[in-house]
């Protein structure tokens, strides 16, 4: 779900709505994007938070291809492969930042 007001997304468990995309395209190259994770729950292995370059049905993770996102666990994924290089776990508190 998502709240307009304080530009909070939570996490629904609802099986037919894995991923959350914004109703138009706000963020455009050059541009930063940064999320705050206020608190986390019991992470599920596709949980990941990222940039996609269109919305597409049917998939339940941004761990796809056109998308960059980042795991809870902190693996980097672009277009849908596993990179090799890996970050800090996600926990609450952490900030995730795309330039």
């Amino acid at each position: 779900s998502l709240s307009s007001r304080k530009n909070i997304a939570l996490r629904n468990d609802s099986p037919a709505s894995g991923v959350l995309y914004s109703n138009a395209a706000t963020w455009l190259c050059g541009q930063t994007l940064t999320f705050r994770i206020e608190g986390i729950g019991q992470p599920d292995k596709k949980d990941s938070i990222g940039v996609c370059v269109e919305c597409q049905d049917g998939y339940d993770s941004l761990q796809r291809d056109k998308a960059v996102c980042i795991s809870t666990n902190g693996t980097v994924f672009v277009n849908g492969k596993e990179m090799t290089n890996q970050l800090p776990m996600i926990s609450a508190g952490s900030t995730i930042t795309f330039d």
